[in-house]
């Protein structure tokens, strides 16, 4: 996963996204099958209705989440045009165990910097180990 910036000031997923990007996230967890990134674009030039973003901006976002992970990226059979799908990859295959891993990894980072370990059971931390 490439690093990320955490924005304090915000909540859920857009503490570590821009709102386009969680918005393109939730149309593919939510797409029955698979999605071209036209239909994602027109999706969310609806959804934002005042905001223009380019589909190279979507193309881009999609590459990328599907380069970290996030997203499977299918190769498609047409000529011309963007020739991939998307789907949502194994690992997370809706937003709960994304947000889930993003919060784990934040979680490892701090006890990181902290010089902390913590133990995690079952997504929570349980126990942790302070500095000596």
């Amino acid at each position: 996963m490439d690093a990320m910036i955490v924005d304090l000031s915000k909540s859920g997923l857009e503490m570590f996204l821009k709102p386009h990007q969680v918005e393109l996230l939730r149309v593919v967890w939510a797409a029955e099958g698979q999605i071209d990134s036209r239909t994602a674009w027109r999706h969310l030039l609806v959804r934002e209705q005042h905001h223009t973003r380019s589909r190279a901006t979507v193309i881009n976002f999609l590459k990328d989440a599907a380069a970290n992970g996030w997203l499977e990226m299918v190769q498609e059979g047409e000529k011309g045009g963007e020739p991939f799908l998307y789907v949502p990859s194994k690992n997370f295959p809706c937003e709960a165990s994304f947000t889930q891993e993003l919060a784990m990894n934040v979680v490892k980072a701090m006890g990181d910097l902290l010089g902390v370990t913590f133990m995690v059971k079952q997504r929570r931390v349980v126990e942790w180990t302070p500095p000596n």
